[in-house]
């Protein structure tokens, strides 16, 4: 693994034989570092002791299932990761393995390419725009083949908690993929619209004054709603009917607290 991370090092990035499209490029300790965590990873997932079967684990085909998500996907062009795949045959004495073409579903998990990731079978969340989204279906989302490879790598990035940056042209797939992999997982996926007027507060969020008033109105309104609730369940003993006048005479007070805050936030406003 050493000597093929240093190998492509010096193929792209001292003598440039290919590589040209993104440069510059870094290959280093870090990219065998990750490429052994993805390795280990997927021997804690099998349920075995990473530490203890590190030896016997490391091989050729080990090394070879995450080759290319760490090297490959992230060259740019197809001559060029075909280089890419020729330096890894000379190093291991095999070809890079094609990985899993397909992408399935169970109630808890998802298989993309043989990368397992977390399902949520149930969600009640609702996303920012305000629609409720439900449980979807259990039918796998229909992925071009050509789209396996970086659905795979991405969902790599996931199970590591890696960031990732998806580059190419219009219309390539890097929205698909995404778009992909949260529907089969049933999780949200916020997306952002970023232009060159956009604002680092738009991703980041801001410090801003809140009106306290609109908390206040939100809290009459439940309270409203339990009264609503509540008369329409109480219906006719005499201990209903003085349950219900308790609950009036205690809304009636939660104004005339809350009718004062607001009369003293107003006075003190006019007096700075």
């Amino acid at each position: 693994m050493v000597e093929f991370n240093a190998t492509v090092h010096r193929e792209v990035v001292e003598r440039r034989e290919y590589g040209g499209r993104g440069s510059p490029w870094e290959f280093n300790l870090r990219d065998v570092f990750r490429w052994a965590q993805l390795i280990l990873s997927d021997k804690e997932e099998e349920g075995g002791s990473a530490v203890n079967a590190v030896p016997a684990i490391i091989d050729e085909s080990s090394a070879g299932k995450y080759a290319g998500t760490i090297y490959l996907q992230r060259l740019r062009t197809v001559s060029d990761r075909a280089a890419l795949a020729k330096s890894y045959e000379r190093c291991f004495g095999t070809g890079l393995p094609r990985g899993g073409r397909s992408v399935s579903m169970t109630d808890t998990s998802v298989d993309v390419g043989g990368t397992i990731l977390k399902r949520i079978p149930y969600r009640t969340t609702t996303s920012a725009s305000g629609s409720d989204r439900g449980v979807l279906s259990t039918a796998a989302p229909e992925v071009l083949r050509s789209l396996m490879p970086p659905l795979r790598a991405v969902a790599d990035c996931i199970n590591m908690n890696w960031p990732c940056l998806l580059v190419g042209p219009p219309s390539s797939g890097k929205t698909t993929v995404l778009r992909s992999l949260g529907e089969s997982c049933n999780v949200m996926l916020e997306e952002i619209s970023l232009t060159p007027n956009s604002d680092v507060n738009e991703l980041i969020g801001c410090f801003e004054q809140i009106d306290s008033g609109e908390d206040e109105k939100e809290l009459f309104d439940d309270l409203s709603r339990i009264q609503e609730v509540a008369a329409q369940l109480l219906v006719g003993s005499g201990e209903e009917i003085v349950a219900l006048g308790r609950i009036r005479e205690e809304d009636a007070r939660l104004s005339e607290i809350f009718s004062g805050i607001d009369n003293g936030s107003s006075s003190a406003s006019l007096t700075s």
